[in-house]
């Protein structure tokens, strides 16, 4: 006996459950619909808005941002979206570009990401070492996103390296991905680590939430609506994004605090710089009137002849004083130190350091006068200036502040050409920027003059803060700068050889102890003697 097929049924729906189907299914997504349509409507909106920044003000930090933002709207394109109408149906018709993208989008949004805060936090220039492994883990992610691109579009979408990676790239990049944010945490300083720390608060919290989500039911149900792992994933990335957009408003306003701050400062300088030389020029009209009565007093045949020898003096100190407040102008600071070292040592009743002190800086000018208006000077006299110098920092800052200078076998200095303001400006840049942020008990310079069988060799040693340390204190400081700079005395040095035929080149490096710790800096100038030029250039 032939069993019986079995009977199709059939259910008809009028228009009204019909209507009401669609209904139930609209409230089914309604949630998810929201989510993923304000994700990328954000994402897309913040990436043409920062590359918009990015290209008007031409800064890397931006258009790192730009790439990330990018990447993660990319990468958000590929999950699961439910969105409106046409929105929808454009997205059904990139299905194979989704799926050719999704994990290479996952690895270059985190290799841009690690650049990012790699520039946001001045990470690299904090730990040398920390740097380079970044820069491995960024070229890692790109090799790795390139491969899986070039897998999936030669077409083999089910290779066993497509199945196994997806599994092997997350459980080998989340420790270090781990302990990049723990070295963050304890290791790196920056104003800006708060942001940062929770900006990875809201994406982690995106993907654990995905994750459980994904290994229950792959569907969150939230009163009657249906809500897929990639929305809540969606939803930690704006968070993200949104603290990295937080971070770089309060970075654009500590940039101009500090610029605001630095230019009241100078303004407060140049003020006080002015009061100070009216203070002088009323402390010397006094001391003209009081000799004039001392002479009246005392003889009053020489009287005129003492009065108008005073006078002379009192205006010739009126105008050496301008000029020199002219030239000190290339660093009012220098001048405002100085000036307020000679208020502070006459306000404790020390006159004789305080007239020393005087007698020292005068004669500095005096003597950087003198030299500026010559083409070129002996080395002899420009280390008598640096040695006025020295003498007036060794009077501004006391027995912590030592320096020497060392001359090794028969050097006749008086030979030896060499620009004006050679070893001052050295000397300067190693006490500003070297010995001034450094917690020694002694600090110390020294210049140390030798020579071998063609050339001669001056060092100007410190034991400040060394070179890298300093330029991370200048970096925070974006108005921090040297008296002439050592870029410009490269620059004086090559007009001042090719005008004078000599050859005087100068480099700088780290001072490091047998364990490569920095103990300082050291500039060393090379001055190559006349005949060896002569013979360099036949």
């Amino acid at each position: 006996m032939v069993p019986s097929s079995p009977r199709l049924q059939i259910r008809l729906y009028d228009k009204a459950s019909i209507y009401q189907y669609f209904y139930q299914y609209q409230f089914r997504r309604g949630i998810q619909t929201l989510i993923n349509t304000l994700s990328l409507g954000f994402l897309a909106f913040m990436f043409l808005f920062f590359l918009f920044y990015a290209i008007a003000v031409k800064q890397t930090l931006y258009t790192l941002y730009s790439l990330y933002l990018l990447m993660a709207l990319a990468f958000c394109l590929t999950m699961w979206n439910e969105l409106p109408y046409h929105a929808q149906a454009f997205m059904y018709s990139i299905f194979g570009l989704r799926y050719l993208l999704n994990e290479t989008a996952v690895a270059w949004m985190f290799a841009v990401y690690i650049l990012f805060a790699d520039k946001l936090l001045n990470m690299s220039s904090q730990s040398r070492w920390f740097g380079y492994f970044l820069q491995t883990e960024v070229v890692l992610l790109f090799v790795y996103g390139v491969i899986h691109l070039v897998v999936k579009a030669a077409g083999a979408h089910g290779a066993f390296f497509i199945m196994q990676s997806y599994f092997y790239f997350r459980v080998i990049f989340m420790p270090f991905y781990i302990f990049i944010i723990l070295f963050i945490l304890f290791r790196i300083r920056s104003p800006l680590k708060i942001f940062f720390l929770i900006a990875n608060i809201f994406l982690l919290a995106g993907v654990v939430s995905s994750i459980i989500i994904d290994y229950q039911d792959g569907v969150w149900h939230v009163r009657g609506s249906d809500v897929h792992p990639g929305a809540l994933l969606q939803a930690g990335i704006i968070g993200e994004t949104i603290l990295f957009s937080l971070a770089l408003g309060y970075n654009n306003i500590l940039i101009h605090r500090q610029r605001d701050e630095h230019r009241k400062q100078y303004i407060e300088q140049l003020q006080e710089n002015n009061r100070l030389i009216e203070n002088e020029r009323q402390v010397l009209a006094q001391r003209v009137a009081t000799a004039r009565q001392e002479i009246l007093a005392q003889q009053q045949q020489i009287e005129a002849r003492k009065v108008k020898q005073l006078q002379a003096e009192f205006d010739g100190r009126i105008q050496e004083l301008t000029l020199q407040s002219l030239e000190a102008q290339m660093n009012p600071h220098f001048l405002f130190n100085g000036l307020s070292a000679v208020r502070d040592l006459v306000l404790k009743n020390k006159n004789d350091e305080a007239m020393q002190y005087i007698n020292t800086f005068a004669l500095l000018l005096r003597t950087s006068l003198i030299n500026n208006r010559k083409p070129s000077i002996t080395l002899q006299e420009e280390l008598e200036a640096t040695t006025h110098y020295l003498q007036i920092e060794k009077l501004r800052f006391g027995d912590d502040f030592r320096y020497a200078i060392k001359i090794e076998g028969q050097l006749d200095l008086t030979d030896i050409e060499v620009p004006p303001k050679l070893l001052q400006p050295v000397a300067e840049n190693a006490v500003k920027h070297g010995l001034r942020h450094s917690l020694k008990n002694e600090k110390r310079i020294t210049i140390i003059i030798s020579t071998d069988a063609k050339r001669i060799l001056v060092r100007v040693e410190d034991n400040g803060i060394g070179l890298r340390a300093s330029q991370i204190i200048n970096a925070r400081n974006a108005l921090e700068g040297t008296h002439l700079g050592l870029k410009l005395m490269k620059e004086r040095l090559d007009v001042f050889n090719q005008q004078h035929g000599t050859h005087i080149t100068m480099d700088i490096k780290e001072i490091l102890t047998a364990e490569q710790l920095v103990e300082g800096t050291c500039v060393s100038i090379y001055i190559l003697e006349e005949h060896d030029v002569k013979k360099d250039i036949s």
